[in-house]
């Protein structure tokens, strides 16, 4: 059945943010990294800032900018692997949260479920401006495949109408398993996943080892690409918001693209249409496909009438 709309009865809407540019509020947010990253600790931070009303910093034109205080704002921390007790309150403490204003999932009691139902509950019951499901793959309905990428999509479109409507910032968490690169197309949830979330963020390592680097797989939004965020583990385990200086970064999102774009063409010329379908299946943009294609020697060609092929010089 088609629905056709009017582009002229659309209402322009402006996009309000947690963290500005790469955890918009009523959206779902999807931040993944090897085990052992500190996504964890990055989480624990800014629930910990946020219970004092600071929001972590806006990134502008390549700068971090001092960080916003407004109302404590009350979080919803939703977690099996790590323990309450021994784990996440005593790390909230050592960053000086406000424990009053961070709830979490007592599995004795009841069990969170990754739906539209349960989001909107934590919203009402609990008046949560920021719920954190780490790590997701385990709250997911009983008998649930991810490799059902149409149910895949139905429930993330749920928890994103869930989220639109309450106006809360749903942060999924989750680990890869074959580094960046492999997950995005071979990952839990695959392409679908990709495909339906407008924000999917990377922790990866710094050179320092005290560093761990933010960075926007996937920003579905107007703008430009956003630099990476430097995060420093301190001493005192709390944690420290840098700014990204040129050489500083491991594996950024043109790395990446230069890397899908070697693995799809070693085995020769692809078309360019299956190419952009693949690109979009990545969950990666063709803006930064075509800023790294030249440097690395890709070029396209006609091979008929409504078909040209990519292929690597």
């Amino acid at each position: 059945m088609i629905c056709n709309e009017s582009l002229e009865n659309v209402i322009n809407k402006e996009i309000f943010w947690l963290w500005k540019p790469f955890v918009p509020l009523s959206k779902v947010t999807l931040i993944q990294g090897d085990t052992g990253m500190g996504k964890t600790n990055l989480l624990i931070k800014i629930l910990a800032d946020l219970s004092h009303g600071i929001y972590p910093p806006t990134l502008y034109r390549g700068q971090l900018l001092e960080q916003e205080v407004a109302d404590p704002v009350t979080s919803y921390y939703i977690s099996i692997e790590n323990g309450i007790d021994d784990t996440i309150a005593p790390l909230f403490d050592m960053m000086h949260g406000d424990r009053k204003y961070m709830q979490y999932q007592n599995e004795k009691k009841g069990h969170f479920i990754l739906c539209g139902e349960d989001v909107r509950e934590a919203y009402e019951k609990i008046g949560a401006k920021v719920l954190v499901v780490d790590p997701w793959q385990q709250f997911l309905p009983e008998k649930f495949s991810t490799s059902n990428n149409h149910a895949l999509r139905d429930l993330i479109c749920d928890v994103q109408m869930a989220a639109e409507e309450t106006g809360m910032a749903v942060i999924l968490a989750g680990n890869y398993n074959k580094g960046l690169a492999a997950e995005i197309r071979r990952g839990i949830g695959g392409a679908e996943l990709a495909n339906t979330l407008r924000s999917v963020l990377s922790v990866m390592p710094g050179q320092d080892p005290a560093v761990r680097e933010i960075h926007t797989v996937k920003m579905s939004f107007i703008g430009k690409e956003a630099n990476p965020v430097l995060v420093r583990q301190l001493d005192d385990y709390n944690l420290a918001y840098e700014e990204w200086q040129d050489g500083s970064t491991v594996t950024g999102p043109r790395d990446v693209a230069e890397d899908f774009l070697l693995d799809l063409l070693a085995a020769g010329p692809v078309d360019s249409k299956e190419v952009k379908q693949r690109v979009e299946a990545a969950g990666l943009s063709m803006r930064t496909i075509n800023r790294v294609k030249k440097k690395i020697g890709v070029t396209s060609k006609r091979s008929g009438e409504r078909r040209s092929d990519w292929s690597l010089t």
